[in-house]
C-alpha cells in the first residue's frame, strides 16, 4: 500500500492495498497510478496518488482537477470547492480545464446544499447540458427546501428500482415547527408547531443516509453465504 501508514482511510471509502514495489515516483507515473485507482473506484487512493504527483509539480492543473474529482466522489465537498476556486484564479489554466473547474465547483456547491452558489457557477458557461442540469436540479432542491414540495411517487419508484442501497437526491425541509423548552416537560426541549397545521401537512423532511427497499433486502439475503 503506497499510503502513509499513519494516514487513516475514511469510513465507507473503498480501497485495497497496492504493491509498493510497483509504485514509481515521477509525475506521470503518479498520475497513471491515480488514474488506475480511480477506474477501480478507489477514490481515496487516487487522491493520494495525485497529491504525490503534485509534490513534484505543484502547478500541474490536470492533477489538481483530478484530485478535485476524487474529493467529489468521496463527498469532501468543502475541499473540492476550495481547490476549484483556487484553480480558477490561475491565468495559466487552459480553457478546457477552466470548464472542468467550473463544473466541479458547481457540483461541490450542490453537494454542500449551497444551491444559489451552484447556480452561479453553472451559469458561467451557458448552453452546456451538464451545467444546465445542475441548474434545474438546484431549483428543484430549493423548491423542496423552501416549500416542502417533493415528488414522492418518483422517489418511491427510484427506491424500488435500485439494486443496491442509494441516497436519494433531495433537500432537507423544515416546516412550521421549532424546538423549544417546555414547562410541561419539566424544562426539557420538545418539537412544537408554530401555527395551526392541516392534517397531512408535511412538517419536517430530512435526507436519509441511504434507502433500502424490501426488494434490495431480499436480493442481499440471497447473496449471503
Amino acid at each position: 500500500d503506497f499510503r502513509d501508514s499513519d494516514l487513516p482511510v475514511p469510513l465507507g471509502t473503498f480501497c485495497t492495498p497496492t504493491d509498493v514495489r510497483s509504485v514509481t515516483k515521477s509525475v506521470e507515473e503518479w498520475k497513471e497510478t491515480g488514474t488506475q485507482a480511480f477506474k477501480k473506484n478507489q477514490w481515496f487512493l487516487a487522491a493520494i496518488a495525485f497529491s504525490e504527483g503534485l509534490k513534484h509539480d505543484p502547478a500541474n492543473h490536470a492533477l489538481v482537477l483530478n484530485r478535485i474529482e476524487c474529493y467529489l466522489r468521496i463527498g469532501w465537498f468543502n475541499s473540492a470547492l476550495s481547490e476549484a476556486r483556487r484553480s480558477l484564479t490561475f491565468d495559466s489554466l487552459p480553457p478546457e480545464l477552466r470548464f472542468k473547474a467550473i463544473g466541479r465547483a458547481a457540483r461541490a456547491c450542490y453537494g454542500m446544499g449551497e444551491y444559489d452558489e451552484a447556480i452561479k457557477f453553472a451559469e458561467m458557461i451557458p448552453g452546456v447540458e451538464d451545467l444546465a442540469k445542475i441548474v434545474r436540479d438546484c431549483r428543484d432542491r430549493k423548491r423542496e427546501q423552501t416549500e416542502g414540495k417533493f415528488d414522492w411517487d418518483k422517489l418511491c419508484r427510484l427506491s424500488l428500482s435500485q439494486e443496491s442501497p442509494y441516497r436519494p437526491d433531495i433537500a432537507n425541509y423544515t416546516g412550521p415547527v421549532e424546538v423549544q423548552p417546555s414547562k410541561k416537560l419539566g424544562g426539557h426541549r420538545g418539537v412544537f408547531v408554530t401555527r395551526d397545521v392541516k392534517a397531512g401537512e408535511l412538517l419536517v423532511s430530512q435526507t436519509c443516509i441511504l434507502s433500502l427497499s424490501d426488494l434490495m433486502a431480499c436480493r442481499s439475503s440471497q447473496n449471503l453465504s
